[in-house]
């Protein structure tokens, strides 16, 4: 096996998709994206939009109604990364890997397609395509998932924005991630 291809098999899934501008991202998140997993505690506030329709969603998709604490424990499988968000009533395990220059994150039986984009402050991931059991579905139809992240000395704050068609925005949750030593 060429040297190259022995250094690229050995880079964790962020620095693989990204390339030179992992780089970029501020420290704490660049050392635990580059890590073969590892561990983080969160904190997050969760606004819920108002209309019954938009709530029922909401509990349906066990979507927490405001603050939240968890962990995050994310784990290597290949080429493909688990992360394990346990709160205190309940786990989301969403399974990411790479398709083509796009980050795909599975969740149930839904898989969101990013595009990815990094800089000093952090991440963005736009959301581009959205597969259900593994066919696409038409914008018109797919549920709408937004996430920004930015860096900071400790670890980084995340927002992230729930749409569906229809219905619009369904909830925001917001706060910050600390990695553990």
């Amino acid at each position: 096996m060429p040297k190259d291809n022995k250094v690229k098999s050995s880079l964790q899934l962020h620095e693989r998709l990204l390339g030179a501008s992992f780089a970029q991202l501020p420290s704490a998140l660049r050392r635990f994206l580059a890590q073969p997993g590892g561990t983080a505690e969160f904190a997050l506030e969760v606004t819920r939009q108002p209309g019954f329709l938009r709530n029922a969603l909401a509990s349906v998709l066990r979507v927490p109604a405001a603050q939240v604490r968890g962990t995050l424990v994310v784990s290597v499988r290949g080429n493909r990364e688990i992360w394990v968000r346990a709160f205190s009533d309940r786990t989301l395990r969403t399974v990411l890997w790479i398709d083509g220059r796009h980050l795909v994150e599975e969740v149930g039986p839904l898989q969101f397609v990013f595009a990815v984009d990094a800089d000093e402050r952090g991440l963005r991931f736009s959301q581009i395509g959205c597969r259900l059991l593994g066919r696409s579905l038409p914008r018109a139809l797919a549920p709408r998932v937004e996430v920004l992240v930015r860096g900071n000395e400790r670890g980084w704050n995340v927002l992230i924005s729930f749409a569906v068609p229809g219905l619009g925005l369904v909830a925001n949750c917001g706060g910050s991630v600390v990695p553990q030593r």
